[in-house]
C-alpha cells in the first residue's frame, strides 16, 4: 500500500504522462487495497482494529471528515484524497461492526431498507442524475443554496423511488429464484428472506 501511494505521488511530482495519472486516479486501486487490508485485519482479529475502535476521538474525527466531504470542502492532496477517504471510511466501518459503544449507530429501519434496495440505488443512480439534470435545468432558481437543496432532495427522492420500484417489481423475483437454487445458504440468506 505504501508503495502504491509513493508511486502515485512520484508519478504526479515527476509529471508522468496524463494517461498514467488518469489510470491511477480513476481505477482507485489504492482504495480497493485499503478495503481489502481492512477486511483482512478485521477477519484476523487484529490488534490494530481493536486500537482503532478503542479511540473515541478517532471515530469523531472520521465522522467530521466525512461531514466535510459531504459539503465538498475536503482536499489535502488531490493525488491521495481518495485513499484518505478510504481510511476514514474504514474507521467508520470498523466502529459500526465491532464497537458496541460506537458514537453513531447506523442500525435503524431506514438504513436497513436502503441496504435492501441498494442494488437499485447503485445501478440507477447515474441514470437518474442524468435524466434529472435535464428536467431540473428547465427551472430557474436564482438562490444557489436553494437550488442545491432542490436538486439534492429531488434527485435523492427519485433514486429511492426507482430503486424501491425496481426491488419490488423486478429484483425480488430473481432473489427468490436465487434462494430456490442455492445449495449453500449464506448467513445473510438464512437470517433474512426476500419480502
Amino acid at each position: 500500500m505504501i508503495f502504491y501511494v509513493v508511486l502515485k505521488v512520484s508519478l504526479k511530482l515527476f509529471h508522468a504522462p496524463d494517461g498514467f495519472l488518469i489510470f491511477f486516479h480513476y481505477t482507485r486501486f489504492g482504495c480497493l487495497t485499503l478495503g481489502a487490508l481492512g477486511a483482512y485485519l478485521y477477519y484476523h482479529n487484529s490488534d490494530k482494529v481493536k486500537w482503532i475502535i478503542s479511540k473515541w476521538w478517532l471515530e469523531i474525527l472520521a465522522w467530521l471528515i466525512l461531514l466535510v466531504v459531504a459539503f465538498n470542502k475536503f482536499h489535502l492532496a488531490s493525488v491521495i484524497d481518495h485513499e484518505i477517504i478510504s481510511v476514514v471510511t474504514l474507521i467508520i466501518i470498523f466502529n459500526q461492526i465491532a464497537n458496541p459503544k460506537r458514537l453513531v449507530s447506523l442500525e435503524n429501519k431506514l438504513f436497513d431498507y436502503l441496504g435492501k434496495i441498494s442494488f437499485g440505488l447503485y445501478v440507477y443512480n447515474p441514470l437518474i442524475i442524468y435524466a434529472m439534470s435535464f428536467l431540473l435545468n428547465r427551472f430557474v432558481i436564482e438562490n444557489a443554496f436553494l437550488k442545491q437543496v432542490v436538486i439534492y432532495i429531488t434527485v435523492l427522492s427519485a433514486i429511492v423511488l426507482v430503486a424501491h420500484l425496481s426491488y419490488h417489481y423486478f429484483e425480488k423475483h430473481f432473489l427468490k429464484l436465487k434462494f430456490n437454487y442455492t445449495t449453500i445458504q449464506s448467513a445473510a440468506s438464512k437470517s433474512e428472506s426476500v419480502d
